[in-house]
């Protein structure tokens, strides 16, 4: 979980390389890049509900995309367990195996 609390965050967010297992505490908006990558969420429930720009959820131990923001630029969730996808709208990356 993230320590600290936020509402809007109008840049980047980063909390990727953390050992994570929860997304609570995070910005509930971003403005531009939101980074969650390399950590060991099972979901991204608890995250922001909407990104501007970029989101990376990649290496992570992901099954579904629930909880996942509005997002207005990529999305990469590459390296997961994922079973379960939805639309999302902008480019969608996803490998379940590193190349």
């Amino acid at each position: 979980k993230i320590p600290l609390r936020f509402n809007i965050v109008s840049g980047h967010f980063d909390c990727s390389k953390n050992k994570l297992t929860s997304l609570g505490g995070s910005p509930k908006m971003v403005g531009r890049y939101f980074n969650c990558s390399n950590n060991k969420l099972t979901t991204l429930e608890g995250g922001p509900t909407s990104v501007g720009g970029n989101f990376d959820c990649s290496g992570n131990q992901l099954t579904t995309l629930d909880g996942c923001p509005n997002v207005g630029g990529n999305f990469d969730c590459s390296v997961n367990k994922l079973t379960l996808f939805r639309k999302i709208g902008g480019t969608f990356v996803h490998k379940n195996k590193k190349s």
